[in-house]
């Protein structure tokens, strides 16, 4: 039997100007940190993260993401690290980054910190890393021995990301309680190696319910770059809520099919978040949800103009072209280990397909006024 497991970072910091405060606690784990971080979110904390390291004594390494969290970019980072002597990992900027700083601490038997720069998936607080092929192709997840021992959000840094970025976050976290549901009724174990207790579902629920009552609002206020409280609710709701929801309760289709729909080039441009929102509209079809929470899913969809289409994918063939596509996309969310086993009943790739093809419809008649 399993027992019922929830796990979360050591210590999570949100607020303006957070990421000076970064070295006080770097320091208590080693002497030498390795930062990574993408081109743009380095220029926008680079300055204070290392001025608050160095300040507290500890010698600095700072390295250019890539670009794709692939193990060949970890074994790079590895080897960079090993010849440094780093002690700490530091990952600076959106998922992928966190994701790679992640394994590159566990593979060389450091500490790891994360210093999110964007607010479009719940990456930074979770022991799970999602590994691509060098093209962008899903290829595994990989579970951690542990979640990070610091997560950082920094909303004067976050609060000037494009207020697209944002809603990417929360069609991710979009997810958590109906996927936690699911896992729940089915006690399929979670990422914790347990089975969801009410702590986790409470959490994956509150998530939920702070989305829709505060979500429109954040991202009004990330338009014109003003971190209010609505703002600052949502990025705690994406980057810690949505992290603790998913990993102790578990995934489910939604997560599968955004899986699968990764092994088609053209949402290659379409990001993690938009396409796990159009997992969930699948999902709830594919269950045979009530039309209420069909209705509800629709309508925050529409409000903060995440994707009920195909066609906002970027996915635009007819006929037996689509069905082709999509049944590929099926196979994929149902490959073997994938979290489409979380179901309550056996998915075919077919049924995936027919459950895709279904959401797109119902968000095209919405999209036209007819839901």
């Amino acid at each position: 039997m399993l027992m019922k497991t929830i796990i979360s970072p050591s210590k999570y910091v949100q607020g303006p100007g957070a990421v000076a405060e970064v070295g006080k606690y770097a320091a208590q784990m080693g002497g030498r940190a390795l930062v990574i971080g993408g081109r743009t979110a380095l220029e926008a904390a680079q300055g204070p993260l290392v001025a608050g390291l160095e300040a507290a004594g500890m010698k600095v390494d700072v390295q250019l993401f890539r670009g794709e969290s692939s193990w060949e970019e970890v074994g790079r980072l590895v080897a960079l690290a090993n010849a440094t002597g780093a002690a700490v990992v530091i990952g600076v900027g959106g998922g992928k980054v966190l994701d790679t700083a992640k394994v590159v601490g566990r593979d060389i038997g450091a500490r790891w910190i994360n210093v999110p720069t964007t607010v479009a998936t719940n990456a930074a607080c979770s022991a799970v890393a999602v590994i691509y092929s060098p093209e962008g192709v899903f290829e595994e997840y990989v579970f951690l021995p542990r979640n990070p021992d610091l997560v950082v959000a920094d909303t004067s840094i976050l609060i000037n990301n494009p207020a697209h970025m944002l809603r990417m976050g929360m069609g991710d976290c979009l997810a958590g309680w109906i996927e936690g549901e699911t896992c729940a009724l089915t006690a399929k174990p979670n990422f914790a190696g347990g089975t969801a207790p009410i702590t986790a579902l409470a959490i994956a629920k509150l998530c939920y319910e702070t989305l829709l009552t505060y979500g429109l609002d954040a991202l009004r206020a990330a338009e014109v770059q003003a971190a209010t409280p609505a703002y600052e609710r949502i990025v705690e709701a994406v980057l810690l809520m949505g992290a603790l929801g998913f990993e102790s309760t578990g995934l489910a289709a939604a997560h599968a099919i955004h899986n699968g729909f990764t092994v088609l080039a053209e949402t290659h441009s379409i990001s993690h978040g938009e396409k796990v929102a159009f997992g969930v509209l699948a999902m709830l079809v594919l269950e045979n949800r009530p039309k209420s929470q069909i209705d509800e899913v629709l309508c925050f969809l529409d409000a903060i103009d995440l994707p009920m289409t195909l066609a906002q994918l970027k996915i635009t063939d007819k006929g037996a072209e689509l069905d082709r596509k999509l049944f590929e996309v099926g196979k994929a969310a149902c490959a073997e280990g994938d979290t489409m086993y979380c179901e309550p009943m056996p998915v075919t790739p077919e049924t995936a397909m027919y459950a895709i093809k279904g959401a797109d419809a119902i968000g095209r008649a919405y999209r036209a006024g007819k839901g």
